[in-house]
């Protein structure tokens, strides 16, 4: 070490200048060479049996003492297993817009097309009665109350006729909340069977 002093004081300042240079760039080196954790993700370390410590290593180019037991550990833990499918989540409000139920009426009061918008049901009558009250006087049952909805029809008229369609009438009463009145009323003829199209929004 005597030596190796005296033989620093015996450098010019430029060697002095470039022994310490050679010496910082060794450091860094080693600093830039150390890996904690490995390239897999590994922290390595060594527990001291006699007094319990712990220090971290770089493995492998360090390794424990012959009183140290190897250690290591993940600096992220595997993927744990999939967790139980969590409850149903309550019914989302209903959508906006189509129509709820169509319904096509011939001339003589019976169904020829239909949709039921809450059964989606397309053949037969869709679950909806049909009552003729009188002349230009009928019902429709839709099965589900029409209050809260809004409805509209649409009257035939024929081609030529001396008495046109001058007005449509349509009530839903509480007492009969599933059902849709309708009357047709003709110019000079008074009440008057038309074929129809009944829509409910």
């Amino acid at each position: 070490m005597k030596n190796l002093i005296n033989w620093f004081r015996g450098q010019t300042q430029t060697g002095r200048r470039i022994a310490i240079g050679s010496t910082a760039m060794a450091v860094l080196s080693l600093i830039a060479y150390a890996s904690i954790p490995d390239a897999n993700g590994v922290i390595h370390g060594c527990y001291k049996r006699a007094g319990g410590q712990i220090r971290v290593i770089d493995h492998p180019t360090a390794q424990c003492d012959n009183n140290e037991s190897p250690i290591q550990w993940n600096q992220s833990g595997p993927q744990g297993p999939t967790g139980p499918q969590g409850p149903t989540g309550p019914e989302g409000p209903a959508g906006p817009g189509g129509a709820k139920a169509m319904v096509y009426m011939n001339l003589n009061g019976t169904i020829g097309r239909c949709y039921n918008g809450v059964t989606g049901s397309t053949t037969g009558n869709c679950g909806f009665t049909v009552t003729n009250l009188d002349t230009g006087r009928r019902s429709i049952n839709f099965g589900f109350d029409l209050r809260s909805h809004f409805f509209s029809l649409t009257s035939e008229e024929v081609l030529f006729e001396d008495d046109p369609i001058t007005a449509s009438h349509l009530t839903v009463s509480d007492f009969a909340p599933t059902t849709l009145q309708f009357q047709i009323t003709a110019a000079g003829s008074g009440f008057i069977d038309r074929p129809v199209m009944v829509l409910v929004f």
